[in-house]
């Protein structure tokens, strides 16, 4: 975040970036000054904030290992309470993704939730996934829906669509077919493990080369940067 300025300021990209330093193995690395900022916005005990940026810090104190104070610790708790939505919609799904995106943090489980697929995505017949349904795919694995995570990429070669996301210049989907192909259980081959330090090298951002842009040539950010670390754990 220090590196790139216009990730300063956003609690999404402080957790894009807690993820990546954990993803690298890097924890215990986390600068002093984040961990004071978040501290000191932890401490606030007038609760000035929202209750969205209230439940994002707290899931970056609990990835960081850092006690935030009590407006964190109210986050959390808020956290568990949370309802998922029974049926992932159009209309729901920001909701949706931000419900179980904390319960994957937390370790809340899976919750009841029906998803299915646009038509003409996976349903077994091997057709490809969007960027969209790979990104459920992948936070319906955090959160311990594998069962339905595995359904949803059922006869689906991931492997094939990550190569081709990072060859078209999407580092952030390519991850994330990567996390899908994981979860369900698909075999990755040692060639693509192999290849992927050269073919992420191309998002490395040309002033800091351990920060990754989205498409090669791009500015860095937190989330691509968060993208490429969970490629080359």
């Amino acid at each position: 975040m220090a590196k790139s300025p216009d990730q300063l300021g956003t609690l999404t990209a402080t957790y894009n970036a807690a993820r990546a330093l954990t993803a690298a193995a890097r924890q215990e690395h986390t600068p002093s000054w984040l961990a004071r900022r978040l501290t000191r916005m932890g401490s606030d005990a007038g609760g000035g904030l929202e209750p969205s940026d209230r439940l994002l810090l707290a899931m970056t104190c609990h990835r960081l290992a850092l006690r935030c104070g009590p407006q964190a610790e109210k986050g959390a708790a808020e956290a568990a309470r949370l309802e998922v939505p029974a049926r992932l919609t159009t209309k729901n799904e920001r909701r949706w993704y931000g419900v179980m995106s904390a319960r994957a943090e937390f370790g809340l489980g899976c919750g009841r939730t029906a998803v299915e697929l646009p038509d003409g995505e996976g349903k077994g017949d091997g057709a490809p996934l969007s960027a969209r349904s790979l990104r459920i795919v992948v936070v319906l694995a955090h959160a311990g829906c594998t069962a339905t995570a595995q359904r949803l990429t059922e006869g689906t070669d991931l492997v094939a669509q990550a190569r081709k996301w990072l060859r078209e210049g999407d580092l952030v989907t390519a991850s994330d077919a990567v996390q899908a192909a994981l979860a369900s259980d698909q075999s990755v081959p040692q060639e693509l493990w192999d290849d992927l330090p050269r073919l992420v090298s191309r998002y490395r951002d040309t002033k800091f080369p351990d920060l990754y842009a989205a498409s090669p040539g791009g500015s860095a950010s937190a989330d691509a940067t968060r993208a490429a670390y969970y490629l080359l754990a």
